[in-house]
């Protein structure tokens, strides 16, 4: 989970939230950025600790509902898995949407937070975007999903809430997908 100093109370309540999980991680990183390099670079610095099967992708202003772990393990059948997502500061946007390749190529529509990854996958493609990727720093985690896609990866949506995402000018990106 990349951590940015300054956003305590969302990185607390985030933690809090994987505590409180029923069925609890494998391992549980949390990669600190106090240069405020994005949450790319610092998932790709994390990315060589790794020792679990599946990435649960999440940043400190998303929350994990107590279920999230459970319902996502219990539907992995593909590299990437999605489920629907609360979005707190945004409620009229909806992020979640089934997978179509085409679209994915055009624009991005799954989120990074609050999705699993096959790790393997993750690292198959050399993880999530770098510097002087297209859309580096704009949509970090599309330039993977692409690569996913193009290395022959699936992809599969959760119909169920199981996570919240919260908008607000603390993003990295500096706005909101």
């Amino acid at each position: 989970m990349p951590h940015i100093d300054g956003r305590n109370e969302l990185f607390e309540q985030a933690v809090d939230s994987v505590r409180a999980q029923t069925r609890q991680p494998d391992q549980f990183l949390i990669e600190y950025d106090p240069e405020r390099i994005g949450a790319s670079a610092v998932l790709n610095r994390a990315l060589p600790r790794i020792e679990s099967e599946w990435i649960a992708q999440m940043a400190d202003d998303d929350f994990m509902l107590p279920n999230h772990l459970a319902v996502l393990e219990a539907h992995a059948t593909a590299d990437v898995i999605w489920p629907d997502c609360l979005m707190v500061g945004r409620e009229h946007l909806n992020l979640c949407r089934e997978f179509d390749a085409d679209h994915l190529r055009r624009d991005n529509y799954i989120p990074g937070g609050g999705s699993l990854i096959r790790t393997s996958a993750a690292r198959a493609v050399g993880g999530w975007c770098k510097p002087g990727d297209p859309d580096w720093h704009e949509y970090e985690d599309w330039v993977m999903w692409k690569r996913i896609l193009a290395n022959g990866g699936t992809f599969r949506h959760i119909h169920e809430v199981t996570w919240g995402y919260r908008f607000g000018a603390h993003q990295t990106a500096g706005r909101p997908l």
